[in-house]
């Protein structure tokens, strides 16, 4: 069956009524434009949506009807009746079969909205049609919560709102995250959890498998002002942040740092570091207190910390195992080493490092500390060293004092000659 064009003309006269406050000034107050809009919603324009929707699901039987049969206030309190409604009103518009029109002038052209306020509302389109997608937004984000959490939440998403009907299947997802999620979230983004819809649905889903408590909040906590860039994170960053970090005192320890670790892995390395719980006794209460080897390590090395998460996977968990002292000796090269380098002198024993760092210093020059060993040709004498003091060891030959071999005697020349004066 044809549909006749034009189903339905709205003017300045639809759904007026005598009591209504003349002119502009109905259209200026809140109260009056939401009731005039809804008057002509329910009277005017549903009925119209629903004789569409009745023709587009004639011949569908596995499709349910959404408006059809209902109320506008059932409607109104369905998200999925108002996405409905959405689309076919656009629909409507696009096929000429709803119009506006203003002392007997249409306000656009055929199958165009029009920019401007329309009918006895006073609102324009687009306001109208934000109104009903806060509205379902609402009704989606506090569906199948208990009064509790519905409470916490209104409050939190009051704002809130999708901006499109597109952004509909976005809120359903972010309405499945546990409420103590969205409450980070929402004061992580500082009240802008509307963000959150600018999003692909799969990190949605992503997000949504974040432990509330246990990452989130210490993510929100670590992060501060730059919490935001937890959704823009790799999907393995996150991963790793999850599995790695597995105690909230490990995120907290590593601070804003945390954005600068570029590898997934570094982060697993660094969740391997120890940790020590205290309790500490107030009263008839038990205080539980964590100290990190993370926290510790970043203090002490202070700026130098940065070279250590830029470090490989290795580097980094084995220095987790140093001690504070070890720490203190090493810093002082540590600007100057590549990861290469450190990596290439793990085999050796902590004094050991330390001593063939020395002796090149005296046999090489500060240059060479200072440039060479971030290069490849540094890190290639390293481990021309390492390899010839392992094949001494097999020997049983090795020096004990490896500073003062290769400072003082030719035995190690042959790794270093290109470098030799």
């Amino acid at each position: 069956m044809a549909i006749q064009r034009r189903l339905l003309v709205i003017d300045e006269n639809t759904g007026a009524q005598k009591w209504d406050l003349a002119g502009a000034l109905g259209s200026k107050v809140k109260t009056q434009r939401q009731k005039r809009l809804s008057r002509v919603v329910g009277e005017h324009v549903l009925p119209v949506l629903q004789k569409l929707e009745s023709l587009a699901v004639k011949d569908k039987a596995n499709v349910q009807p959404k408006l059809a049969g209902r109320g506008q206030e059932a409607v109104e309190q369905d998200d999925a009746a108002i996405e409905t409604g959405l689309m076919l009103f656009d629909l409507a518009v696009a096929e000429g079969l709803i119009v506006f029109e203003s002392k007997g002038r249409s306000l656009a052209k055929p199958g165009r909205m029009p920019s401007g306020p329309v009918g006895l509302c006073g609102m324009t389109i687009a306001e109208v049609k934000q109104h009903y997608l806060h509205l379902a937004t609402q009704v989606i984000m506090l569906k199948g919560q208990d009064e509790k959490s519905k409470g916490i939440l209104q409050e939190r998403i009051q704002e809130m709102s999708a901006k499109t009907v597109a952004d509909l299947p976005k809120v359903r997802l972010l309405a499945q995250f546990h409420p103590a999620a969205l409450a980070e979230l929402n004061q992580g983004l500082q009240g802008k959890l509307e963000q959150m819809l600018t999003l692909e649905e799969g990190r949605l889903k992503l997000l949504a498998g974040i432990h509330p408590t246990r990452v989130l909040r210490p993510l929100r906590i670590a992060l501060k002002k730059h919490f935001q860039k937890v959704l823009e994170m790799d999907p393995r960053y996150l991963a790793a942040i999850d599995a790695g970090l597995d105690h909230p005192a490990k995120i907290t320890a590593m601070g804003e740092d945390l954005l600068l670790v570029d590898d997934p892995d570094v982060i697993m390395a660094l969740g391997a570091w120890p940790m020590k719980e205290t309790q500490i006794k107030e009263g008839a209460k038990v205080r539980h207190q964590y100290q990190t080897r993370i926290a510790e390590v970043r203090q002490q090395l202070g700026r130098e910390f940065e070279l250590v998460l830029n470090s490989t996977p290795p580097v980094v968990r084995e220095i987790g195992t140093w001690t504070n002292d070890q720490i203190g000796r090493f810093k002082p090269y540590l600007p100057h080493l590549g990861a290469s380098a450190i990596e290439a002198m793990l085999p050796l024993p902590f004094d050991h490092r330390l001593g063939m760092l020395e002796g090149l210093w005296y046999k090489l020059g500060r240059d060479f500390i200072e440039f060479e060993l971030h290069n490849e040709g540094g890190a290639s004498v390293v481990r021309n060293v390492v390899r010839e003091f392992k094949e001494m060891e097999k020997r049983g030959s090795a020096p004990n004092d490896l500073k003062t071999v290769i400072q003082n005697t030719d035995m190690f020349d042959g790794c270093m000659r290109r470098y030799l004066r």
